[in-house]
């Protein structure tokens, strides 16, 4: 049986998508300090909020048990395109060597960290390459993937980048690209709720000259909704899903977000009670489940 410690948690889609792949495995902790994404991840994975480590920089290595599995992926914002871009020098990405410091001590056999793709970008080269080079001075072999949903099943433009390191291993990849077998318009809700419809008063001020939506306010028509653009834990930018119906103008449900992440119907029911606001934070913070599938299933049932 794989054991596994998850660091900045979210809401658990490593987790999801060992499950969806019956990989048998025991989760001997996590670390996550947003108490709604707790709230979600105990339901989600009837976990006992003991588990959680809570802030990763307060953790105590010497009291964590060996484990087979680290997936983490630390803070984006400094990396984001729509974030500040201070790298390292960034508050949130500097918690990278704290992941970093448990990898060192506990040497798993496999690490997955997850980030936003412009890490690979010329800008983030320096970044990149430290990763890779402390990586490789603790003994893990790196295979960067850059993957992008929209060719993995599931109809979302987000593209993340995956650095799978293996101790002492190369990691041997190779992943094939999956047409998509249904689009973002077969998701959607047949009678959404009136609130999350623009209101005269909100498109009189998205179409207001001087906003941050001045020529950017772009909806989709509904018949032509089939890859939705990346899902973000807000839903009032110009890059958020806005969709032209019969009825108006609106922006996706929470469940919509949760099922373009690949989480089931019946996963969201079971945090449905929280609020519009926790729901699409827990969504845009999450990973595509359906892509941590195809690369948990090389390494693991190949």
């Amino acid at each position: 049986m794989i054991k596994l410690f998850s660091a900045f948690s979210g809401i658990g889609a490593f987790e999801k998508a060992l499950e969806n792949l019956n990989i048998d495995f025991e989760l001997i902790g996590f670390s996550e300090i947003d108490k709604y994404s707790c709230e979600s991840y105990s339901m989600l994975h009837n976990a006992d909020k003991s588990l959680n480590y809570g802030d990763i920089t307060k953790i105590d290595i010497n009291t964590l048990p060996d484990f087979d599995l680290f997936t983490w992926g630390f803070p984006c914002q400094d990396l984001s395109v729509i974030g500040k871009q201070k790298g390292f020098n960034g508050e949130k990405s500097v918690l990278f060597f704290q992941g970093y410091e448990i990898l060192k001590h506990k040497k798993p056999a496999v690490s997955i960290i997850e980030n936003v793709s412009n890490l690979m970008s010329k800008k983030f080269d320096k970044e990149l390459n430290t990763i890779i080079k402390l990586l490789g001075k603790i003994g893990y072999k790196t295979k960067i993937l850059r993957m992008n949903a929209k060719e993995y099943g599931i109809p979302q433009n987000r593209d993340r980048v995956f650095i799978v390191s293996m101790l002492n291993k190369y990691p041997h990849l190779n992943i094939k690209k999956e047409e998509l077998s249904f689009y973002a318009k077969d998701i959607l809700e047949d009678n959404a709720d009136k609130k999350y419809y623009l209101s005269d008063k909100q498109l009189e001020a998205i179409e207001r000259k001087g906003t941050v939506f001045e020529g950017r306010f772009k909806p989709f028509l509904l018949e032509d909704f089939i890859i939705a653009n990346a899902i973000n834990n807000r839903t009032d930018v110009p890059t958020s899903n806005f969709i032209k119906t019969d009825k108006g103008i609106r922006r996706l449900t929470p469940l919509e977000c949760w099922l373009l992440m690949g989480w089931s119907k019946e996963d969201f029911s079971k945090v449905r009670h929280l609020s519009d606001t926790q729901l699409y934070r827990q969504a845009g913070n999450s990973i595509v489940i359906q892509v941590l599938e195809k690369i948990l299933e090389k390494i693991y049932k190949n």
